[in-house]
């Protein structure tokens, strides 16, 4: 079978001579192969999986049709959705230390605890530290273990990046995929492309060939009947299937699948805690902790969110994170505390953190708290990684606008929508330069060193920012509440006196003493000018209201124009 398909791909890929022939033959050998794969495997499964929708019980209600539309998806080809998708891979994780270096951590955080049900201990770590060893130069290897690792980087179980860089060949996918005109450039861009997602490919199948090596010789210690199905389980259940075949409901369709985008590990890792046994989820949980802290725990931040829109719907200025971070450092004292709260990322020179966590898994749960004025942020957060994408471009647009000529436009908006390796680099370099990290609008955040420029070189953001920045969000948030009771109470107020109404100026007032019985941190002093102010405003035409709120160099243009 294996010289016929090779018989066939040769004449297949003989030229006629005619005009306008493709001469990119290695982007016509992949397309080839992947269109013939696809097409094989559809011919091999859809019998069988049609067979299984037909055998699906009426009484199980509408299981089927959820079966029928997951076999749609399956059958689908999403290439836009696909393109989108490699190229926020580019764009967010491609070309970054940091990301590979964080991946390379799944070994620990996924396959010691699912491999701890097999085995002992000493005996589990043992073999994966050997593993670990192993995996590094897998060419050395020799024996079965030899035999079985080959096979598996064949069957795609610890190699899968190797297919998707066929389809990258086959698609002339070099970074360019939006723009045909210029596709011939694609073939000089291709190694560029491989090279900017070596990295994390290598970190990847790195953790597959750990994965498989420790079950394979542990299957083997335990005498199981099939060490190859073993270790080939093992990998799917810790380092995840990302196919179309395990994706949620939700990440059906072409822009399901663009909002799934990096929220596939999250999903799956979650799944994953909840099928370990009770032993091997608290080391789990456990290696989290020690990772993250008690703050990168799954659903921690969707929580606090919940619990702050609550409270400052009932009057109470609710700050769960800082109310978190007050209470672990007086019971533990100030290190001991921070550290409970984010891990080993706190006793390390780089904030980590954010990086392990899966705390925020339900977008948009800060939607409702009073003091996020800006909802903007909850919003994106449902378009996932293209929705930070499109708020990265809409702030670049808005500082290249702020520049008069064109040049310093372009390099302005440039300088905002860069990939995130290459933004990393630059804003090293400007730490280097400047001795200062800087946030996007070029104002000071805090003084910083070389070692500082270094990590966020790499990719890490260096912990001298993110630790003042933490305690800034915590006052922001405390502030930002603040303004929407004062500005509640004033609103009431004025509109009690506008209208000739007591009642409403009583509930005012009851609302600034109920609010600073329950809030006497943070309490409220509402002056009567401000309150006369809003009177003045509420008794003006909505022209005069204009009027006043325009720029003093306009004003006379605006009498004008509201005159005709």
């Amino acid at each position: 079978q294996a010289v016929n398909n090779q018989s066939a791909m040769k004449r297949l890929i003989k030229r006629k001579k005619v005009p306008g022939f493709a001469k990119d033959t290695q982007r016509i050998l992949s397309s080839f192969i992947i269109s013939n794969a696809r097409a094989t495997a559809k011919n091999y499964h859809i019998g069988e999986m049609l067979d299984s929708i037909q055998s699906v019980p009426k009484e199980n209600g509408d299981l089927k049709d959820e079966i029928i539309d997951l076999f749609n998806h399956i059958q689908s080809p999403g290439t836009v959705s696909s393109k989108i998708k490699g190229f926020l891979f580019a764009w967010y994780i491609g070309g970054s230390f940091s990301s590979a270096a964080v991946n390379l951590t799944q070994t620990f955080t996924t396959t010691l605890p699912y491999l701890h049900q097999f085995g002992t201990t000493s005996q589990v770590t043992g073999i994966m530290r050997k593993a670990m060893s192993m995996a590094v130069d897998s060419k050395k290897l020799t024996g079965d273990i030899a035999i079985a690792l080959k096979r598996a980087d064949e069957e795609g179980v610890t190699a899968p990046h190797e297919l998707h860089s066929l389809m990258s060949e086959a698609n002339r996918i070099g970074g360019l995929p939006f723009i045909p005109q210029l596709g011939h450039l694609n073939k000089t861009l291709r190694p560029l492309s491989k090279a900017w997602s070596s990295m994390f490919q290598s970190a990847e199948a790195y953790n597959r060939r750990v994965a498989f090596i420790s079950a394979y010789k542990l299957a083997k210690e335990n005498k199981h009947d099939d060490p190859f199905k073993f270790a080939e389980d093992a990998v799917k259940a810790t380092q995840f299937i990302y196919s179309k075949a395990n994706q949620p409901k939700i990440a059906h369709g072409e822009i399901g699948q663009i909002l799934a985008t990096f929220k596939m590990f999250s999903l799956n890792y979650i799944e994953f805690l909840g099928r370990l046994p009770p032993k091997e989820k608290a080391i789990a949980f456990t290696i989290l902790f020690l990772l993250a802290g008690l703050s990168g725990l799954p659903f921690a931040e969707d929580a606090e969110d919940i619990i702050d829109t609550i409270g400052q719907a009932s009057g109470h200025n609710t700050n769960s994170k800082e109310w978190i971070d007050k209470l672990f450092n007086q019971a533990f004292g100030v290190d001991m505390g921070r550290f409970m709260q984010e891990g080993a990322s706190y006793t390390t020179p780089i904030d980590l953190s954010g990086r392990f966590a899966v705390s925020n898994l339900i977008p948009g749960t800060g939607i409702l708290k009073r003091s996020e004025t800006d909802k903007s942020r909850d919003v994106l957060e449902f378009a996932g990684a293209a929705g930070s994408l499109i708020k990265k471009g809409m702030e670049g647009y808005e500082d290249a606008m702020s520049h008069n000529d064109l040049s310093s436009q372009i390099v302005a908006g440039m300088k905002s929508i860069l990939p995130k390796a290459v933004s990393d680099a630059y804003q090293a370099m400007d730490m280097m330069d400047s001795g200062q990290y800087k946030d996007f609008k070029g104002r000071k955040v805090v003084d910083t060193d070389t070692s500082d420029a270094i990590m966020k070189a790499l990719g890490f953001q260096p912990n001298k920012v993110a630790q003042p920045k933490r305690i800034e969000r915590f006052l922001a948030q405390d502030s930002a509440m603040l303004k929407v009771i004062k500005s509640d109470i004033t609103d009431l107020w004025a509109q009690g006196i506008y209208e000739k109404d007591a009642s409403k100026i009583k509930e005012s007032k009851q609302l600034m003493q109920d609010w600073n019985e329950n809030n006497k941190e943070t309490p409220v002093n509402v002056k009567m000018t401000s309150i006369i102010a809003k009177v003045k405003s509420m008794r003006q035409t909505s022209a005069e209201r204009l009027l006043k709120s325009t720029p003093k160099e306009m004003r006379g243009y605006a009498a004008d124009r509201l005159n005709d």
